[in-house]
């Protein structure tokens, strides 16, 4: 039950809506409640924080520069999963160092997708990444770049891609093309 609770909570905070919401309880559901039992249910969480820790260092960065809104919308993902101190200081610690670490995001969403193979898993990681990716304001040709790839590389059919893309950072290829974007909402 903690696990839809939670999910809720980062899903209406990260998408911004009641659908987001409900997305963000599915996939509480399965990476909070469903394992069988609490250490597994524990090993999920902390490798998924892993990894979306790793992923937001390299999107924050994508563009050249992490702004104080990226790091605010990082804060605001930890907050909704509320992470003990001990939990908080570990996920920063691995998005310091993901920040110059020799891994691409295509990399870290590869290793993802091999331990997350569920729907729900794929779509919350594309949305909080389009979310930070759009914190500050605009979606840069470069990030924009990055997240048409993960999206692939995740094996997320385009159109839902658009769709999670509306939710999560407020734009769609299909109403604007790269070009139209800067990294001050262009």
């Amino acid at each position: 039950m903690i696990g839809k609770l939670i999910g809720f909570s980062l899903g209406a905070l990260v998408g911004k809506s009641l659908w987001g919401g409900l997305s963000g309880a599915i996939l509480g559901h399965i990476v909070w409640d469903s394992p069988r039992n609490a250490a597994a249910a524990q090993a999920r969480r902390e490798l998924f924080l892993e990894y979306i820790c790793q992923a937001l260092a390299k999107i924050a960065k994508a563009d050249g520069v992490i702004s104080r809104e990226e790091i605010n919308a990082v804060e605001a993902v930890f907050d909704s999963l509320e992470l003990s101190e001990q939990a908080r200081r570990h996920a920063i610690d691995v998005f310091r160092s993901s920040k110059v670490s020799s891994l691409s995001i295509l990399d870290i969403t590869d290793a993802f997708a091999e331990d997350f193979d569920d729907a729900h898993s794929r779509n919350a990681y594309m949305i909080i990444l389009c979310r930070i990716a759009s914190a500050d304001g605009g979606v840069s040709a470069a990030e924009l770049e990055i997240l048409e790839a993960v999206a692939i590389r995740l094996g997320l059919d385009i159109e839902d891609f658009v769709y999670t893309r509306r939710r999560g950072g407020g734009y769609s290829r299909a109403e604007e093309s790269a070009e139209g974007f800067d990294s001050r909402g262009g």
